[in-house]
């Protein structure tokens, strides 16, 4: 679609919607219902992508799972002392 056969579909559309009042014309909905009238955005190509082995992917996945996974570890561990604190004393009071 070229710029002028989106300009004459917005007239149109404008030309159809003419009898809204002018105040009508800057309110989102009116200019949602242009938008979508109108030629979508075009986005350029995406450039070339560096291609990487399954090795090199694995690693780097790998070494920043170990991270989130000594931390994950170390919060179970809270989460089990404390489950255990908590049986501890329900045990006691019964």
């Amino acid at each position: 679609m070229t710029p002028k056969s989106v300009c004459t579909d917005n007239l149109f559309f404008l030309r159809q919607y003419g009898n809204f009042p002018n105040y009508m014309a800057s309110t989102q909905s009116f200019k949602a219902k242009l938008r979508s009238h109108s030629a979508p955005k075009q986005r350029p190509e995406p450039g070339p992508r560096k291609r990487i082995s399954l090795n090199e992917m694995m690693e780097s996945r790998s070494s920043l799972s170990g991270v989130r996974m000594q931390r994950s570890c170390s919060q179970v561990q809270e989460v089990i002392s404390f489950k255990n604190a908590v049986m501890g004393k329900l045990q006691k009071s019964t």
